[in-house]
């Protein structure tokens, strides 16, 4: 975007691009699994929240040289992160404790992010932010969808997770402080990805249940737990019980 589009790519910058499509919708990702997914799709979600936060956008425009990130805002970006694993499973106490607060945490999050979303927003991302939800959909989401293919995978997983979070409105502002020279774009990235999460949002668990009654339809779970499950059926079958 930066180099060969001006980091204009019909109205799109790389801050809103990449800031976007870097973010996963862990709450709604984890809705669909629930519905759709076996329990080792659904415990995948511990791995997108490496994505929770602008470190991976950060990361990014650092690399590739398009903004000067210092070291230690990347690392106290996902420093809060990668304690919580470690104390998680170090400490099963811990884990336990926390575990059962899960679900209400997302439910307020979700919640919260909900109402701090206005139409105005959405209104303001206008067609470029609706072209922003139609990339993550359409061209990240079918990348996502092959390589999982090429992993074994059904796919499923990858389309769940080809969506938008509502925090990632909040990387173009974090961004901005960090690298001034990306102020001026911070409130049109901010309303962009805002439209493009209501986009994501509607249109990920459609194409989610495609996916599912097209590629998975029918299908044995010839997971650990799927096999045991099938072996506990056939033992309860033959002791008549």
């Amino acid at each position: 975007m930066a180099y060969f589009f001006n980091d204009n790519f019909l109205g799109l910058s790389s801050v809103s691009i990449i800031g976007g499509i870097t973010f996963c919708n862990m709450a709604l990702y984890t809705g669909i699994m629930g519905e759709f997914g076996d329990e080792s799709e659904q415990g995948a979600v511990g791995i997108l929240f490496f994505t929770a936060g602008p470190a991976v956008t950060m990361i990014i425009l650092g690399v590739s040289g398009l903004a000067n990130i210092p070291i230690g805002t990347i690392i106290g970006s996902i420093l809060p992160l990668v304690i919580g694993m470690v104390l998680g499973n170090l400490f099963p106490f811990i884990k336990n404790l926390l575990v059962p607060g899960a679900n209400p945490a997302i439910a307020v999050i979700g919640f919260q992010l909900g109402a701090s979303m206005s139409l105005s927003s959405f209104i303001t991302g206008g067609i470029s932010g609706i072209l922003l939800g139609l990339i993550t959909l359409f061209i990240v989401g079918p990348i996502t969808f092959a390589f999982e293919r090429l992993c074994g995978g059904n796919g499923k997983a990858a389309v769940a997770c080809s969506t938008i979070a509502g925090t990632a409105m909040t990387t173009p502002v974090a961004l901005a402080e960090v690298a001034p020279r990306y102020a001026e774009l911070a409130p049109t990235a901010y309303a962009q990805i805002a439209t493009a999460v209501i986009i994501t949002a509607i249109m990920a668990p459609i194409l989610t249940g495609w996916v599912d009654k097209k590629f998975c339809h029918g299908e044995e779970d010839l997971s650990v737990e799927g096999v045991e499950a099938i072996e506990e059926a056939v033992a309860t079958d033959i002791d008549g019980e």
